[in-house]
């Protein structure tokens, strides 16, 4: 497996997306992420792959971490509730 992933790394199109992923996020990039974590987070999908995404900040407390998803998930919720009185 570290074969096939280290022979992806020298395609081509894998060194282009890296060239232009730095040069368009460049030293946002963290932001970005946990920016997409967040709203992964609220929506009513599984927040597991959010969840992941944020805790590859490495600078975070676990209380921080914590109190970040809850008010994440009680945004989402407050959301669902806003459409569905809509509707």
């Amino acid at each position: 497996m570290k074969k096939e992933i280290k022979e992806i790394k020298r395609e081509k199109i894998v060194k282009f997306l890296e060239k232009e992923e730095n040069i368009i996020f460049g030293n946002y990039k963290k932001y970005a992420l946990a920016a997409f974590a967040g709203i992964l987070i609220a929506t009513p999908l599984p927040s597991e792959i959010g969840i992941t995404l944020l805790s590859t900040i490495k600078r975070m407390s676990i209380k921080k971490f914590a109190i970040i998803a809850y008010i994440l998930h009680t945004i989402g919720i407050f959301i669902i509730l806003s459409i569905g009185n809509l509707i």
